[in-house]
């Protein structure tokens, strides 16, 4: 810094100095000029102003003993109830005393719905179910093996008409996105009693196959919908939106309860009963926010249901009284049953079938085992033949040589690989145990391996 810039620096902090000493004296001067009075010396020249506090009103004398305590409800709210005097008043330890607090009231345990099955009860909270929107009231019972025998005419006395039922099976498919769990694919399978009223099942029930009623719902949400609608088998796939699907499944359902009576049958309203494989996971995932449909409520559903036909529950009556399964998952359990052998699955090796995991499928397979429970029941429990040869000299499957099977496939697979290990260790160390030619040593010398 030069002497010539070092001189301005000074100059402009003496213009800056003058400057503040000149508004300190206006300032100065402009005090003095104000009224010396004690009022205006002792009061502050700022003061905050205060609202003052509103003066909460007389309560009102309660009147029970006037009018009988039938005017609770025209008093106002400041007035205290009975109730509400009999409750002590506390103050919340620990804390400053602002004020008092009144008793919490205890809380209420959850009630809970049962759902009454043979030796079995399904519990499901009520709270729960009011959250997945479910509005009807839950007083469906499960249906026993003796009664679906008896709907279907097995033990039909002579001259008495078959019962004016409907099996409807039904089955879902979820995918998650997100944190929403969104219902994807519905399958609907329906089956007419009197349609099959005298006619024998035959073999792997193909007579009664023909009068099933398919129908696949693939709801826009899902990632792929091509391979869902692709995949199904039996019935014809339709995509649509959530409010449209939800149309469709009641037009599906409304259709159960009124195209049976036809000419001949108009006596009375026939009886819809749903079928399912773990029925009540069909029932709440049909009921969550992403899709709001309440199956069970007839307003919402267009039908009411008189009974629920679960096959797990069938399954785990018949392992009760000595029957053996592979597994209780639907497709085992239905090849074991004695599906037809064109819907195994031959490319696994369990013993399962083609196609699960499509609500179509899965419906007409959830079908397919409740008929076929309800034909061979008495072969279940006794261990005998369930799947019969074809007569060429094919062994015949038992559900306990289906289930050594399955064992037997997996032993087999396992003794396989360990024996190509075995060999491909031999077979190394017998090469590296053969004796080197005169060829091998020369090449070992100039280097070539």
């Amino acid at each position: 810094m030069g002497p010539r810039a070092a001189a301005n620096r000074i100059a402009l902090a003496q213009q800056i100095k003058a400057k503040l000493s000149e508004r300190k004296r206006s300032a100065i001067n402009a005090q003095r000029a104000l009224d010396q009075a004690p009022s205006v010396i002792r009061q502050p020249v700022l003061k905050k102003e205060t609202k003052p506090k509103p003066v909460p009103p007389t309560p009102l004398p309660f009147a029970t003993s006037t009018f009988g305590g039938h005017v609770e409800h025209l008093l106002p709210k400041f007035v205290p109830t009975p109730a509400q005097r009999s409750v002590p008043a506390f103050t919340r330890p620990g804390r400053s005393n602002t004020g008092t607090l009144t008793a919490r009231k205890p809380k209420k345990k959850p009630s809970e719905t049962s759902i009454s099955r043979r030796k079995v009860k399904v519990r499901l909270p009520t709270d729960s179910l009011t959250a997945l929107h479910l509005t009807h009231q839950w007083d469906i019972s499960y249906g026993g093996i003796d009664e679906l025998r008896s709907i279907l005419g097995f033990r039909r006395t002579p001259g008495t008409p078959f019962p004016n039922t409907v099996l409807v099976a039904v089955d879902t498919e979820c995918e998650r996105s997100g944190l929403v769990n969104n219902v994807v694919e519905i399958g609907v399978t329906t089956l007419r009693v009197r349609d099959v009223a005298g006619v024998p099942p035959g073999l792997h029930l193909c007579n009664w196959m023909r009068h099933m009623s398919h129908f696949h719902i693939v709801v826009d949400v899902t990632r792929k919908p091509i391979a869902r609608m692709s995949g199904s088998l039996f019935g014809r796939s339709r995509l649509l939106s959530t409010p449209d699907a939800r149309d469709a499944l009641r037009a599906i359902l409304l259709s159960c309860g009124t195209d049976a009576q036809q000419a001949g049958q108009q006596d009375s309203p026939p009886e819809v009963m749903l079928v399912g494989q773990s029925i009540i996971s069909d029932i709440l995932s049909l009921a969550r926010p992403s899709f709001r449909f309440d199956i069970h409520d007839p307003l919402t559903a267009g039908v009411h249901f008189t009974r629920l036909f679960d096959t797990v529950a069938l399954a785990a009556r018949a392992s009760h009284l000595g029957a053996r399964f592979p597994s209780k998952r639907l497709g085992p359990l239905v090849r074991s049953l004695g599906v037809h052998p064109q819907y195994h699955n031959q490319l696994k090796n369990e013993l399962t079938v083609i196609g699960t995991h499509n609500a179509s499928n899965d419906a007409a397979y959830t079908m397919m085992a409740l008929l076929l429970f309800a034909v061979r029941w008495g072969e279940i429990v006794n261990e005998a033949v369930l799947e019969p040869g074809d007569g060429g000299g094919k062994p015949r499957e038992t559900v306990k040589g289906l289930k050594q099977q399955y064992w037997r496939k997996g032993l087999k697979v396992l003794l396989g690989s360990m024996g190509a290990v075995v060999l491909a260790g031999a077979g190394l160390s017998f090469v590296r145990r053969l004796p080197m030619t005169d060829n091998d040593s020369v090449a070992d010398e100039e280097g070539g391996y």
